[in-house]
């Protein structure tokens, strides 16, 4: 599977990848320098680079910045088995598994490249939301009466209504009830055996 394939399709892609093609487009070139750079210091295997500098095959699974893109958000979106995902990709459950273990580190610098990784503190989260003039709708409004006399807060016009129940009796069953149970269970089991 390619790119390209389902680009077209907008909501089929943004199904797969959780990004608009838009957004996927302005992700590229920081996920490619991202990519360059970790290509300088290792191999696809994992180990250090000692040789010759990494080159995109043209007969490459993955051979352009776009299909590598794709390739690492389908399988962070979808979450599938290695081998469903090599399968789906052309690749095989080994060469997969490379691609994988190299591509996902490429994506957590691109973003970072680009100011998008998610805040993995709350010291981190607290400073990004007091350098951002603009308020974000995940956090509530600190003027809520500024905003609207003639919106209220519903939840306080009604009291809330407890209804009272009775506390189950608790009876454990006897030891002996449970005893015998099992043995009676257990005795057909282990008849033939």
């Amino acid at each position: 599977m390619h790119y390209q394939e389902i680009i077209t399709k907008e909501s089929d892609f943004l199904a797969m990848t959780s990004l608009t093609p838009d957004e996927f487009f302005e992700l590229i070139p920081a996920f490619e320098q991202a990519f360059q750079e970790r290509m300088k210091e290792y191999c696809l295997d994992g180990h250090l680079r000692t040789g010759r500098e990494y080159v995109s095959y043209a007969n490459s699974p993955l051979p352009t910045p776009e299909d590598r893109l794709f390739f690492i958000l389908v399988y962070i979106k979808t979450h599938p088995i290695q081998v469903v995902h090599g399968q789906m990709f052309g690749l095989p459950q080994n060469k997969a598994n490379q691609w994988i273990h190299t591509l996902l580190p490429v994506l957590q610098m691109a973003l970072h490249l680009q100011g998008d990784a998610p805040m993995r503190t709350w010291t981190d989260l607290k400073l990004f939301f007091e350098s951002h003039e603009e308020p974000s709708p995940f956090l509530p409004r600190r003027n809520r009466a500024a905003s609207s006399s003639s919106q209220k807060c519903r939840c306080a016009e009604r009291p809330l209504q407890w209804q009272e129940k009775a506390p189950f009796p608790k009876k454990p069953l006897a030891r002996r009830q449970y005893a015998s149970h099992s043995l009676s269970q257990s005795h057909v089991c282990w008849q033939n055996s």
